[in-house]
Order: structure tokens, then C-alpha cells, then sequence
């Protein structure tokens, strides 16, 4: 699932007006997955050395992350089945659907992690596991839930049925849903502060993830090797948890 012809024609397009553009186009397409890798480590020593960042970063690649998820799925249904305007609402709707569930999900359990007072009725590994489990821990457990997600995608799409689509962007926006409650918690600072700097990472996610994914990812490296890059960046949200 390579699909490089609108890549080729976006080139086409865009050369009578811009004439430099066809080197651009020209060196773009000869992008290799492992190219990502360097700038992914850069960036990662200098948010662990600048830890304050993390959280909002996390977002950030989250929000990079279920964007070009949320691509991938539409330009595959559009791939396999041909049809993707009758269906593009539904898959955009589960999608945002899954986000607010998740970040409703996540809301209710944050209030059931708070440290439980010492109660002489609960055992003692009772209260040892509500206390080891913490925020952190939760958005741990999720990013490594993105990873997987992101690594199994490209053979669940292609084994699955045409109705089922919604349910795989359904599925990324709860896992991008419950990234929202923690980063908020875990971030110090006043709720206007981490709310706007949460909520501005993850539009800039968004839009470098739309941008990307749509112009270069997904026609030059193709739908898997898109999946394995997103893996990567969410790989590398996990290693600043860590």
C-alpha cells in the first residue's frame, strides 16, 4: 500500500508554478524510514534534559500520532475499497468520538488513582496496588499501547472488512483520549498554564502529523513504513518516561 501517485501528481501539478519545486519533490521521495531516526534521538536528549517539557512534548507526538493514524485509515479504506467520501464522515466521527470517551474514561479513573487513606479493612496488597498505580504508570502503559497499535495496524487493515474502518480510528481516539487527563495531571504548573500549553502541543502535533502524513509519509515511505515511523515517535514519547 505505496500510494505514490498522488505524490507524483501534487509534483506535476505544482511544477509549471514553481519550478524549483521539482528538486524539492525530487529529493523528498527519496526518504528512508531510517532517516527519522536521528532527528527522534536529538530530539529526546533534549527533552530529557529539559524535563519540564516532557508531558506537553508527549501530547505533542500524540497529537502527530493520531493524525496520521487517523490519514492512514482514510487513504487506506481509499486504497482497498475506493470508496472513501461515503465513509469519510463516519471514520472522522468514531474518531473524535473515541477521543472524548477516552478522555472521559481517563477523567473517572484519575479520581480513583488519587493515594487512598489507610483503612483498617483493606488488606495490605489492596493498598499497595492502589498506590502503585499512578499517573505516570497509566500513561506508560498507554504509550506502549500506541506503539503496539501503530506496529499491528498495517495487517489489521488489510484483513478486515469495510464497515469495521470507523472502529480502528475509534480505537486510536481513545488511546489518544487518555494521553490528554494524564499530561494535564502530570504537568506543575496553573490550569490556564497546562491547559494551554497541553492543548497548543497537541495542535501543533496535529497539524505537522496532517501535513506530513498526507504530503510525504504515506506516498514516499508507504502505509506500513508510515505505521513503523509513527511507532517510532511514540516509542520515543515512552523512552521520556521513563
Amino acid at each position: 500500500m505505496s500510494p505514490i501517485s498522488y505524490y507524483y501528481d501534487m509534483a506535476l501539478w505544482l511544477s509549471p508554478f514553481y519550478s524549483g519545486l521539482r528538486e524539492v519533490f525530487y529529493g523528498a521521495s527519496l526518504l528512508r524510514l531510517w532517516w527519522l531516526l536521528v532527528p527522534m534521538a536529538l530530539g529526546v536528549a533534549i527533552l530529557r534534559w529539559r524535563r519540564r517539557y516532557s508531558f506537553p512534548a508527549i501530547i505533542g507526538f500524540t497529537g502527530f500520532a493520531e493524525m496520521t493514524i487517523e490519514i492512514v485509515v482514510l487513504l487506506a479504506f481509499q486504497a482497498l475499497h475506493g470508496y472513501v467520501y461515503y465513509e469519510v464522515s463516519l471514520i472522522v466521527a468514531a474518531f473524535m468520538v473515541g477521543m472524548a470517551g477516552g478522555g472521559v474514561v481517563m477523567n473517572w479513573l484519575l479520581e480513583r488513582l488519587k493515594p487512598p487513606p489507610f483503612d483498617r479493612d483493606r488488606s495490605f496488597l489492596t493498598l499497595s496496588a492502589l498506590r502503585w498505580v499512578t499517573p505516570l504508570r497509566v500513561l506508560i502503559l498507554v504509550q506502549g499501547m500506541v506503539v503496539l497499535y501503530a506496529l499491528t495496524l498495517p495487517l489489521v487493515l488489510t484483513r478486515v472488512a469495510a464497515w469495521s474502518f470507523p472502529i480502528l480510528t475509534l480505537v486510536a481516539g481513545f488511546l489518544g483520549g487518555f494521553d490528554f487527563p494524564l499530561a494535564d495531571h502530570l504537568t506543575k504548573g496553573g490550569v490556564g498554564r497546562v491547559a494551554g500549553l497541553t492543548y497548543g502541543a497537541d495542535l501543533v502535533g496535529s497539524c505537522f502529523g496532517a501535513l506530513l502524513a498526507s504530503a510525504l509519509f504515506i506516498p514516499v515511505l508507504g502505509i506500513p513504513q508510515t505505521c513503523y515511523a509513527v511507532a517510532l515517535l511514540s516509542l520515543a514519547g515512552l523512552t521520556l518516561l521513563l
